[in-house]
């Protein structure tokens, strides 16, 4: 997954709540069916602590 290019021209979305950011991965994830680009997009979105 680390070596994986994302698409050209792709902006990570921004979330200010986690709930933003778990329903967008998970309406990614009913659409790409691309599992590597959805992980990818998931770990590359998280910032600071991912647990509290």
């Amino acid at each position: 997954i680390d070596e994986l290019r994302m698409p050209l021209g792709y902006q990570p979305p921004k979330f200010q709540y986690p709930k933003q950011h778990v329903a967008h991965f998970i309406k990614t994830c009913n659409n790409a069916r691309l599992g590597d680009y959805m992980v990818k997009q998931f770990v590359c979105s998280l910032k600071g602590a991912a647990f509290d």
